[in-house]
């Protein structure tokens, strides 16, 4: 049994399955209802009162997501809850969520984590095109929010015109009638990745559709053109690949003859880069990262992730990592270019260790 936002019998066993996970962990949780109905949650002797359980599903939306992500990536025997003398382990745990319930606590990207790797190719390419076609709704005759929404990001409409015409960039709604864009990824003629991203700043809402698989590293764009430069840029977000096709387009080269990619949630190897780089026939691969990213310590130095993906390219293809000149991203670093900068480039970060950290 699922939940949706108006199901308080369905939201009532998700909050009491969060109770019974606090306490086997330790915490004095319970979970109750007074007399005028009103929902109690109580910790410790602190009451907290909520008018439904709806309501006090929404505000411990984050914490319950939190333990789901968290009971799905652990191991069958490292969290159990004994129901009726029967022992429940890992994501069992949450057995109250459905696969729709998962994208609204955010959770997705958990199941895609450990479901993806053991699906056959296919299976996951089909279940991916099932999100595609029949949950997200599309819009592409209107696509003006989307393009309004760049805008203010500073996306030039030719950049957005050439991802939407080869459907790689998409304005939608999502399931819960959310209203954003997909950014889709593509191997060939398949679809390999998607990642809904809401345009209301506030909800924060951003996930990838299930069904997405990350055997190739993450969401590939690949088919802008057909004459290729042999290179591979590598961002951490889908607006920083498209401020930085704004950059290259700034600095009077072609955006569409490279190859993008953008990471999935897994942590990227350099055995699947390479692997990438053989296939595609790419020489140069730069890895343009944020202050304070996956990739990067203190906003300045490299940490073990960076250095371990550079040393593992060294003697099978040129690999640098930039940051984005006096900026946090890359998108600020479009906006400053724009507003005037004389710089185009980034700035290799300073490592204390050039010889082991680069691969040249």
């Amino acid at each position: 049994m699922g939940f949706e936002l108006n199901d308080e019998q369905a939201s009532l066993d998700v909050l009491n399955n969060y109770v019974d996970y606090q306490r086997a962990s330790g915490e004095d949780w319970s979970l109750d209802q007074d007399e005028s109905g009103q929902i109690c949650l109580v910790k410790e002797e602190e009451e907290e009162y909520w008018p439904s359980a709806t309501a006090a599903l929404e505000n411990y939306a984050y914490e319950i997501a939190d333990m789901a992500r968290s009971a799905y990536a652990m191991d069958a025997d490292s969290t159990h809850i004994d129901e009726n003398g029967e022992k429940i382990e890992g994501w069992h745990t949450f057995c109250t969520l459905t696969l729709k319930d998962m994208e609204y606590l955010g959770v997705a990207d958990a199941v895609n984590r450990h479901q993806v790797p053991q699906m056959e190719r296919e299976f996951a390419s089909s279940l991916l095109r099932h999100e595609l076609d029949d949950r997200y709704r599309f819009h592409p005759g209107d696509c003006s929010k989307l393009y309004g929404y760049m805008a203010k990001n500073g996306i030039d409409p030719e950049i957005l015109d050439s991802l939407v015409q080869t459907k790689h960039l998409m304005q939608s709604t999502d399931p819960y009638g959310r209203e954003g864009y997909v950014f889709v990824g593509t191997d060939g003629d398949k679809v390999n990745c998607a990642k809904f991203v809401s345009f209301n700043d506030q909800k924060g809402f951003s996930g990838d559709l299930l069904g997405s698989d990350y055997r190739k590293g993450g969401w590939l764009v690949d088919d802008l053109s057909r004459d290729k430069a042999g290179i591979l840029v590598v961002c951490e977000t889908p607006v920083d690949v498209m401020s930085y096709m704004g950059i290259l387009k700034e600095s009077g080269k072609d955006f569409r003859n490279v190859t993008y990619l953008v990471p999935g949630p897994e942590e990227l190897k350099a055995r699947t880069i390479s692997d990438l780089c053989k296939e595609k026939g790419i020489q140069s691969v730069h890895v343009f990262v944020n202050e304070g990213g996956p990739l990067t310590h203190n906003g300045r130095g490299i940490n073990y992730i960076g250095q371990k993906l550079l040393k593992g390219l060294e003697g099978t293809v040129k690999a640098k990592i930039y940051l984005p000149e006096g900026c946090r991203n890359w998108n600020e670093r479009l906006n400053n270019i724009q507003r005037g900068s004389q710089v185009i480039g980034g700035k290799q970060p300073v490592r204390k260790n050039r010889s082991r950290g680069e691969a040249r």
